[in-house]
């Protein structure tokens, strides 16, 4: 199928279960969502750094793994460069990102001020859902040795549920390469997945992300 017909696809789904929520429900959700993407970048920036204390990033790793729904939840691959995996259970992303980069990371960024947030959703189970994507930068020495960089447009799958008129228990339960990313990399026409921006939400100050230098 070509990339226009699966971003209709998607489009038409996201008409069928996409739910009615009032202005202040709908600030809530992605104020949630917002706040989420941000312990995620910080999380990984303050294990990734070089000079946080090695008791204290075992809390952080910690962190990191409590805001998945489960420890399975995949996360794309985007700090292995010579692994077949294209994604890593959530548990075994952490430890392979501290493993890979015994001397921390360079720079990690995830630019939540831009990020695309797409309509709230109800799935069959009565549980609640939303894509956003995001453009995250990552760099480091690989290994200790050679700089590995990325620059990705993922897209994370957050769950949450309803407690009478309150959304909570927001979760992380899938981040992937966006469609962007992946039609871009295969070199595929650009204008083919312009639909994909819906709403842009502009939060000053929650643009993730910390620059150290080894």
């Amino acid at each position: 199928a070509s990339s226009l017909s699966f971003v209709q696809d998607e489009k038409a789904l996201e008409e069928i279960n996409k739910i009615e929520v009032t202005l202040s429900q709908e600030e809530q959700i992605d104020n949630a969502c917002a706040a989420l993407l941000n312990d995620y970048i910080r999380n990984l920036s303050l294990i990734g750094n070089p000079n946080e204390d090695a008791d204290d990033k075992v809390l952080y790793e910690q962190a990191f793994t409590e805001l998945f729904s489960n420890n399975d939840a995949l996360i794309y691959n985007d700090i292995d460069p010579e692994a077949k995996n294209k994604s890593f259970q959530a548990g075994n992303y952490i430890v392979q990102y501290r493993a890979l980069y015994p001397n921390g990371i360079n720079n990690i960024h995830l630019n939540i001020d831009s990020a695309q947030f797409k309509p709230a959703l109800k799935a069959e189970d009565d549980t609640y859902y939303r894509y956003v994507y995001a453009d995250k930068n990552f760099s480091g020495n690989y290994k200790g040795k050679q700089k590995h960089s990325s620059s990705e447009n993922l897209v994370f799958k957050i769950v949450f549920s309803k407690e009478a008129n309150s959304f909570q228990n927001f979760k992380i339960s899938n981040i992937d390469q966006s469609a962007l990313s992946f039609y871009e990399t295969a070199g595929l026409a650009k204008e083919d997945t312009a639909t994909y921006s819906i709403k842009s939400i502009g939060r000053k100050g929650l643009s993730g992300g910390i620059t150290t230098t080894i």
